[in-house]
């Protein structure tokens, strides 16, 4: 009788482990998550605080402190990176965003 009852215990655990297979359907972001934050003296977006949020680049006046809601800048999924860069920074001569890549 033990092992029989052994081979159902077996079989049933093995029902369970496929009934709590999981399919991902669509995947979206719940909450807030910066990851980086630069601030820009020059160019289009003087004087603005940029942060990374997800895999977006927002930003808002600086001078606001917050009265203003934060504006989606671009998509961070457009640049290439396997994952979201987790770091921003602003090159002032350049006018440029640099990022940091999370993969190397």
């Amino acid at each position: 009788m033990k092992p029989l009852r052994s081979v159902l215990i077996i079989f049933v655990l093995g029902l369970v482990s496929l009934a709590s297979a999981q399919t991902v359907v669509q995947r979206i972001r719940l909450g807030n998550s910066v990851e980086g934050m630069a601030y820009v003296d020059n160019g289009p977006l003087a004087k603005y605080l940029v942060l990374i949020d997800g895999e977006k680049l927002i930003g808002a006046p600086a001078e606001s402190r917050g009265a203003i809601p934060f504006l989606p800048l671009f998509d961070l999924t457009s640049l290439g990176y396997p994952a979201a860069p987790r770091g921003v920074g602003w090159i002032s001569s350049e006018r440029l965003f640099i990022f940091t890549d999370p993969t190397v």
